[in-house]
């Protein structure tokens, strides 16, 4: 769904009629977002935007149905 400067790449896959999960393609590897995020009953499914700072923007959805925008932002190496 969209490329930042880096090459980073983000969107979504998934089964045909089963689950459908966010994904990151970075420096060779890609990742369900799902994977990177602390546990949440928000499933991330959707990857719509990347911008050049890594910060990531989709849809996600609630068990209940509901779904919601989110904003993910990459951790500060500095901070580890």
């Amino acid at each position: 769904n969209s490329v930042n400067y880096r090459g980073d790449v983000v969107g979504n896959a998934g089964k045909c009629h089963g689950a459908v999960d966010a994904f990151l393609s970075a420096d060779g590897k890609t990742v369900n977002l799902n994977s990177l995020i602390a546990p949440s009953p928000l499933h991330l499914k959707e990857a719509v935007a990347i911008n050049n700072r890594g910060e990531i923007s989709g849809i996600g959805v609630l068990p209940d149905g509901n779904q919601h925008a989110y904003v993910l932002i990459p951790k500060d190496e500095a901070d580890d």
